[in-house]
């Protein structure tokens, strides 16, 4: 008696992990761009309450993608992920009150 096999099916190769996965940067790119366009928009118009707001939104989701990313692909827990945002908030605002308004001269803190 014969027995005949059929090859197997080739293997899917499986995704590549976290960061290693191909990333489209299409709404990343299209948000920045209309954050930027809105940024511009009330600086030409004179609209300081709208740059300030946009400027805070743009900070507070600096901090929550990067808190993301900490979290999500590189697996740490973060008791005190909050507390360099709070420093160097801090720091600009003393700086601001001194007469340092300078965005060169705030950017390192």
């Amino acid at each position: 008696m014969t027995v005949t096999q059929s090859p197997a099916p080739a293997a899917v190769p499986a995704a590549p992990p976290g960061w290693l996965r191909q990333v489209t940067p299409g709404p990343a790119l299209a948000t920045l761009i209309v954050f930027a366009a809105a940024l511009a928009l009330t600086q030409g118009l004179g609209f300081t309450h709208g740059a300030t707001l946009i400027l805070r939104t743009a900070i507070l989701a600096l901090a929550a993608v990067s808190l993301s990313f900490l979290i999500g692909q590189c697996g740490l827990v973060s008791f005190g992920h909050a507390a360099p945002v709070g420093i160097g908030a801090y720091a600009v605002l003393i700086s601001g009150e001194y007469g340092v308004t300078n965005v060169l001269a705030v950017l390192p803190l």
